[in-house]
């Protein structure tokens, strides 16, 4: 009797569950976001960046940035973030505030492009298989969109969601993560990011996150880059 009341107990878990595991959760949640990368600027032509900081605690604040250039004979930029392209050559454009620094590399030549979008490769995760390719872009509306691959495959459990996080534990992507639907089959898919959150940009999210959601397991995860 002992041995079938314990069995049940385990089957209750799984079922309630969906999967088992065990992930840690980093509380810092400090981040600086470029919200608005170019992969090329003009000669002659100035470009505004924008950036916003996230203080550890999670909270977006306003906050001193401090802009460098590697290279100031190609582009220069101001205390405000605004930078001219002087000479065509590839240039590192830096940004700090708070602990952290970052920093965005792009070519000067004859025409501004804005760099609107980024690529992930999955992978399997936490002993659970993942494959395929994740592509986050803005579309023609300025909207984020996110596809997987037509030759996307995960494992499934009762729970099985697609998120973008900055982190690939399982917990914190549960907790600080965006939540982008529920998926029960591979193949090729499309969530329309900005219909969740319309302030989601380019830069927002470092990784696509294939996520047990009831025990909050990590299936797989792509970076995007």
């Amino acid at each position: 009797m002992k041995k079938l009341l314990y069995s049940l107990a385990i089957l209750t878990q799984f079922l309630v569950n969906g999967c088992i595991g065990t992930d840690y959760v980093n509380a810092n949640f400090e981040k600086l976001e470029l919200l608005n990368p170019i992969s090329t600027l003009a000669i002659g032509q100035t470009f505004d960046f924008e950036v916003k900081y996230t203080n550890p605690q999670g909270n977006e604040e306003n906050t001193q940035i401090t802009w460098s250039s590697s290279d100031e004979a190609i582009a220069i930029i101001d205390d405000n973030g605004i930078v001219t392209g002087l000479a065509m050559g590839q240039v590192t454009v830096f940004y700090v505030a708070g602990n952290l620094q970052e920093s965005i590399t792009f070519f000067v030549t004859e025409e501004t492009v804005l760099d609107n979008s980024k690529m992930a490769t999955l992978v399997g995760s936490s002993g659970y298989n993942a494959s395929g390719t994740a592509t986050l872009y803005m579309d023609t509306n300025n909207n984020i969109i996110l596809e997987l691959s037509s030759d996307f495959k995960t494992d499934f459990a009762l729970g099985t969601f697609i998120y973008l996080a900055n982190s690939t534990e399982g917990q914190q992507v549960k907790s600080t993560g965006l939540d982008l639907g529920q998926v029960t089959t591979g193949g090729a898919k499309t969530f329309d990011v900005s219909s969740f959150d319309n302030s989601v940009g380019i830069n927002t999210y470092s990784h696509v996150v294939v996520l047990c959601k009831p025990a909050g397991i990590t299936f797989g995860f792509g970076e995007l880059k």
